[in-house]
């Protein structure tokens, strides 16, 4: 057998099983700088951005924000001295892990956001949420706002409780003026 297909044999048949996509956590604002840094170490990562309009005083500007705020994904086998060199770029925090093993993200997901990210489709990233979480209104006349997301539906209908007196109030808004309220209140 020639030598190159053994060695591709090898590959194929490494302990570390195939590639596979892991989502990294990245230091606030360092997703472009580990990107480029995996690059630079011939590992395929993929940062899903979309463009947003900048919120500068002076000036709106168009930008290109990461979709997922400190993630980003990577492909690898894993191999420790891969693991390590991916852990040892500059603003890399951790591999996305569930009881201390990485998790290998869904291949599928993966993919379909490639496609999205190549779509000219306008892209809203919003937080995974479901009827009964405590909600924050972003932007608008009711910023600051915290109520109870009642329905999911394109426009999302909060009900802000008054729990003194024991009512509720509703309101529809735009899909991307909430956000998922982290802190509950008593």
């Amino acid at each position: 057998m020639p030598p190159d297909l053994e060695q591709k044999k090898d590959q194929t048949n490494s302990p570390w099983g195939e590639p596979a996509w892991y989502a990294l956590r990245t230091r606030s604002r360092h997703e472009r700088v580990v990107r480029d840094q995996l690059l630079g170490l011939k590992m395929e990562a993929f940062l899903p951005e979309l463009e947003t309009w900048s919120r500068r005083t002076d000036r709106r500007k168009k930008i290109q924000v990461p979709m997922f705020p400190g993630y980003l994904f990577v492909l690898s086998d894993l191999h420790p001295s891969t693991r390590l060199a991916m852990l040892q770029a500059r603003g890399v925090v951790n591999i996305v892990s569930f009881n201390g093993v990485p998790a290998p993200a869904d291949p599928e997901q993966i993919n379909s956001l490639k496609i999205l990210m190549r779509s000219e489709l306008p892209l809203h990233p919003q937080d995974s949420l479901a009827a009964g979480d405590l909600v924050r209104i972003t932007h608008g006349p009711l910023e600051d706002v915290v109520g109870r997301l009642v329905r999911r539906s394109s426009p999302r209908r909060l009900v802000v409780s008054v729990e003194i007196i024991q009512r509720a109030v509703c309101v529809e808004l735009d899909d991307n003026l909430v956000i998922k309220e982290l802190l509950t209140r008593t």
